[in-house]
């Protein structure tokens, strides 16, 4: 594809990884209840094998329809341990990476683990209610994504879109977290546009790409990507830790946790979000080249 599309299909394409998550699971577990769970994992073993089948048979490296490419060099190939060097010695890798850990952990912490507990436990909302509202976030993730792709090529920049997603989240981060909302709707509002103005950070994953040469693009993501997840596996365990440091009405064993308790112990994700809004300064813009 041109290289103009690149933000907006990282963005279509994670679209389509952040819906799997959302409508995957409902459907999945149904699906099992009625068959089983060793016939349903089957069959989901089946439909990955013959995904497999058909990438090997449709996907090729060097496609037939390829686009115009003028005054480029042809780069040879770069052995792993070179291309790593060379993306860890880039200072803008490192800065993207981090910035891009720090803006995905809230996702991951609240979204997908912690925020179903605390909305039953502030909001008094039932778990499939609770749910249903924590998937609010990825569902505004998942819509604002390709958005902030095309409109950032649109413009030629990228970090003013990356600032306005950081600020915005951040606030509508500290209204969910610490203000009473009783209304339903505001709240699943609320949470909608969270993920939706988040998801603006996706663009680091065009900026990395931009900031390095075509050859190293792959390794300087993986990092990139490795960042990610080692921020979503320090913060879920984080937040449990802080809510185990003696917090909550121990009975039987068991914490039982409250509002003012998951507030604090949640509070390293707003921490996050304005770290990320000061290491943009510190991004080099790539007016989309």
């Amino acid at each position: 594809f041109p290289s103009s599309l690149f933000a907006l299909l990282t963005g279509l394409m994670l679209t389509l990884g952040t819906l799997g998550a959302v409508f995957g699971q409902a459907p999945l577990g149904l699906y099992m209840h009625a068959i089983g769970w060793r016939e349903g994992l089957f069959d989901v073993a089946l439909f990955g094998l013959i995904l497999a089948c058909v990438f090997f048979f449709i996907i090729r490296d060097r496609p037939q329809t390829t686009t115009q490419i003028q005054n480029e060099e042809v780069e040879k190939k770069i052995p792993l341990g070179t291309a790593l060097l060379r993306t860890l010695k880039h200072r803008q890798t490192w800065i993207l990476s981090i910035y891009s850990g720090l803006s995905f952990a809230p996702i991951m912490a609240f979204g997908g683990l912690w925020g179903t507990s605390f909305l039953e436990t502030k909001y008094s909302h039932s778990t499939s209610t609770a749910g249903f509202l924590s998937s609010l976030i990825f569902i505004g993730f998942a819509l604002g994504s390709p958005l902030w792709g095309w409109l950032s090529t649109r413009l030629g920049k990228r970090k003013p879109i990356m600032f306005f997603g950081s600020l915005f989240s951040f606030f509508i981060l500290l209204l969910v977290i610490y203000a009473p909302i009783h209304s339903i709707s505001l709240l699943g509002a609320s949470l909608f546009l969270f993920g939706f103005f988040l998801s603006a950070f996706l663009l680091s994953f065009t900026m990395i790409h931009e900031s390095n040469i075509p050859m190293l693009t792959a390794s300087a993501i993986g990092i990139m990507n490795t960042m990610n997840g080692l921020f979503g596996a320090i913060t879920d365990p984080l937040i449990g830790f802080i809510l185990d440091l003696g917090l909550g009405r121990k009975g039987f064993n068991i914490h039982v946790f409250t509002s003012k308790d998951f507030e604090i112990a949640l509070s390293f994700l707003p921490i996050y979000l304005i770290i990320c809004f000061c290491l943009l300064f510190f991004i080099k813009e790539t007016y989309c080249k």
